[in-house]
């Protein structure tokens, strides 16, 4: 962690930070210069989060994908190296049929083929053992552990009410989403009444008197993120920020105050993923009616929603320093798989 912490200090300092956008006080101010410069600086920050991590951190793959079976290492790869040293030298010797070195050569690979076959039936065994063993000398959490040895991916169908083609398959959950979101009903005038309101409060609010982010709060507000956690946009994740060291927790602040100020959110703190799940395990996956959406909202934007409803250190000036979102970044990316 150490390495990525070093590597990731390095690549942030080489981004270039858009001083006049972050640091604008105008809160009436609505450049889109300034918009997307502080757009690319959120992508950067991101691309170099997960850019340090994957120059630094080892991967692992699906069991499925590299074809490892749990102690491979221990029970089987001695005797497939064992029977491959018997097959050479039965090979070498002509491969006859009968005699000690066919007798040798039989005996290792029966044994060789055994442990596969028992490997592949005591697993959930070997797999128990080797997790109580790395607890007891680690201290690894046992509820995590647990959680991932009871874990199941569920099969999704490749067809949903007789659509087959998947952007087809995505359009029809996001119109469902659409329908659902919008379901509530309002009062336009009243709506925008609220929205006069606020705009006419932040204008005369006082940005000199204005909340402060600091580093600090922002990783009080990571260490409060759960791990393992991905906003499904990007690759980025929530254990990008909490192994990251102050110079990532600054550059968040620095984006944090300009929200603050500006009341405009980055792009990359908004995008919220909804994806369809099965409501039950055996459910008609081809049905629509059986999936509910989960969403997977950005890192930055549960970081943001932490530090800004955190009370230690907040004065009152937050309660009325409202946030003038503008419609037309107030918006849900539905990407569905």
């Amino acid at each position: 962690m150490s390495n990525y912490c070093e590597q990731l200090s390095s690549q942030l300092h080489g981004i270039r930070v858009p001083t006049e956008a972050l640091l604008c006080t105008n809160m009436r101010s609505r450049d889109p210069n300034h918009v997307q410069a502080i757009n690319v600086y959120a992508c950067s920050i991101t691309d170099s989060c997960i850019s340090a991590a994957e120059s630094t951190l080892p991967h692992t793959c699906s069991r499925q994908q590299g074809r490892r079976v749990p102690g491979w290492t221990e029970h089987v790869k001695p005797l497939k190296e064992k029977s491959l040293f018997w097959h050479r030298l039965w090979t070498d010797c002509g491969r006859p049929r009968f005699g000690t070195v066919a007798e040798c050569m039989r005996l290792s690979r029966s044994a060789y083929h055994y442990a596969i076959r028992m490997i592949r039936k005591n697993e959930e065994r070997i797999v128990s053992e080797r997790i109580a063993t790395a607890m007891l000398s680690s201290g690894r959490n046992f509820w995590e552990e647990v959680k991932r040895i009871r874990s199941h991916s569920t099969v999704s169908s490749s067809t949903v009410d007789g659509i087959s083609d998947a952007s087809c398959i995505s359009k029809l959950f996001a119109d469902k989403c659409q329908v659902m979101y919008s379901s509530v009903s309002y009062d336009g005038t009243d709506l925008q009444s609220i929205i006069d309101e606020i705009n006419h409060k932040i204008s005369q609010e006082a940005t000199e008197n204005a909340y402060r982010i600091i580093a600090s709060h922002v990783k009080a507000a990571v260490d409060r993120l759960k791990p393992h956690k991905s906003d499904g946009c990007t690759d980025l994740t929530s254990d990008h920020l909490k192994h990251a060291g102050t110079d990532l927790f600054e550059r968040i602040a620095l984006l944090l105050n300009s929200v603050l100020i500006r009341g405009t959110l980055p792009e990359n703190f908004i995008y919220s993923t909804i994806v369809p799940i099965p409501k039950g395990r055996d459910v008609n996956a081809a049905d629509s009616n059986n999936f509910r959406g989960i969403a997977l909202s950005s890192v930055y934007g549960n970081c943001w929603m932490t530090v800004f409803c955190s009370s230690s250190g907040m004065n009152c000036k937050v309660v009325s320093f409202s946030l003038n979102l503008r419609q037309k970044l107030a918006q849900i990316y539905v990407h569905l798989f």
